[in-house]
């Protein structure tokens, strides 16, 4: 006499462990992205900006984000009076600058995803968010 009945099923002990490790690697995702951001390097920055030239009126640092440094100085100078630089993680990862030269005034960005972000930074120099919003943190390193 045959009857009907469906196997049992019993999960391996391999099944579980992918199954858990599989969990985990999801679990620890955080952002989605996959890949850890860089975190700045703020000292490098800090000594970048207490030997850069031409900075009696203003020498301002500003974390974005814990990833981006903008870069605020100005001075009394023939030359060269005013600069406002997009950094990455890095004092060589330069984004974004504008500035003042013996040309004139000179805006770009090489890193054009950047480009509006910067746009709205270098507008809003006075305010402490420097117009970027709750969405975005921002951080004084030198003020």
């Amino acid at each position: 006499m045959s009857t009907n009945r469906c196997p049992e099923i019993r999960p391996s002990a391999v099944g579980l462990t992918l199954l858990l490790a599989m969990a985990l690697a999801v679990a620890s995702c955080g952002d989605g992205s996959g890949e850890a951001s860089p975190q700045v390097d703020e000292n490098a920055f800090v000594q970048m900006a207490l030997q850069a030239t031409c900075t009696d009126i203003k020498n301002k640092l500003y974390e974005i984000d814990q990833t981006l440094v903008l870069s605020d100085r100005a001075g009394n100078c023939p030359d060269a009076s005013y600069s406002q630089v997009l950094y990455g993680a890095t004092v060589d990862d330069v984004y974004c600058r504008n500035q003042d030269s013996i040309d004139g005034p000179v805006k770009r960005c090489d890193v054009i995803g950047y480009q509006s972000m910067f746009d709205i930074m270098i507008a809003n120099l006075d305010k402490p968010d420097l117009g970027l919003g709750a969405a975005h943190s921002v951080k004084v390193l030198l003020n």
